[in-house]
């Protein structure tokens, strides 16, 4: 698909086109359906994420994008969909589409990196031929070059079966990422020490009761009540809260990163995918053609001289 994939960015003030009044944006009504049974923020039975919360999370996500360029705007819209109906004949004014595998109307592509099946986006793209116009940047030069195609929607896919788990944002496993593995072992390690250590209290105590006719009204309420959180308090938390942060994904973390693949970002790891601002590559200002329209200067593969990390697939 050439070197660049870009929302135009329309010449008349009024005009929807591309990013003209935003990108408009739809919520599959069927989706928390499918990511609610595999968010893992639960604690004793309790279901500490709804549908509301993932939709402020998604939201919190487009907000990010919002905040980086001034012209990156949404506004969502309601589009109902009946069975077996696909999203785009459903909802012609939706650009943007946030479903899951289950509900998207195509089906998934081949994975081509490993978080794929976790989550992805396929962008619909258009070539100015078949628009009937150029590509213009949000400086105004319009693209005449053939090294650009045009975005006129996406589909959002997160996964939600028995492979993928989820949690909601950073707010409480960031804390617990920025720890070292060790110190993370260590916490697992003394939860499962507290439970254990209160077993056998709970153990040897219903066996002296039981030995030595001892009642329960000769038991110190401060002390048993210590020992009783420490036996039921410790499997929750390590199985519902502290888990997660290890062996789930970030919601949000993956809300901002899909929807930067929707605005046409890509991956610059993937094998044969990368391409380089040949100025900026070298630390050179851009020329006066190049500050106005940088694809100019954008060559496939990477810059000269640049070492090539084999374990992250990087190719020139």
């Amino acid at each position: 698909l050439g070197f660049g994939r870009i929302w135009t960015s329309p010449a008349a003030a009024g005009s929807n086109a591309g990013l003209g009044g935003g990108l408009s944006w739809a919520w599959d009504p069927h989706l928390c359906a499918a990511l609610l049974p595999v968010m893992r923020e639960n604690a004793a039975g309790l279901d500490l994420v709804t549908c509301s919360d993932l939709r402020s999370s998604f939201e919190r996500a487009l907000a990010a994008w919002e905040r980086v360029h001034r012209w990156i705007s949404f506004h969502e819209v309601q589009c109902d969909l009946r069975p077996g109906e696909a999203w785009t004949d459903a909802c012609p004014r939706v650009e943007l589409w946030v479903t899951s595998f289950a509900g998207s109307s195509s089906p998934p592509h081949p994975p081509t990196h490993d978080g794929d099946q976790v989550a992805s986006t396929d962008p619909v793209y258009a070539y100015s031929s078949q628009l009937g116009r150029l590509l213009r940047l949000t400086n105004g030069v319009e693209l005449q070059s053939h090294s650009t195609v045009e975005i006129v929607r996406a589909q959002i896919v997160f996964g939600g079966g028995s492979d993928v788990c989820w949690y909601l944002d950073s707010w409480f496993c960031g804390a617990l990422h920025a720890l070292r593995d060790s110190l993370f072992l260590a916490i697992g390690a003394a939860l499962w020490g507290a439970f254990s250590f209160s077993l056998i209290y709970w153990l040897l105590r219903l066996w002296h009761a039981r030995r030595f006719g001892v009642g329960a009204r000769h038991w110190s309420g401060i002390a048993a009540t210590v020992w009783l959180v420490l036996l039921v308090a410790p499997v929750p938390l390590l199985r519902g809260v502290i888990a997660p942060c290890r062996e789930c994904f970030d919601f949000e973390a993956a809300s901002v990163h899909e929807v930067g693949h929707a605005l046409g970002l890509g991956h610059p790891d993937g094998g044969g995918a990368n391409v380089y601002q040949r100025a900026l590559a070298a630390g050179l200002p851009l020329n006066a053609s190049e500050c106005l329209n940088p694809w100019r200067g954008v060559r496939q593969g990477t810059p000269p001289g640049a070492a090539i990390d084999a374990e992250a697939s990087c190719e020139p």
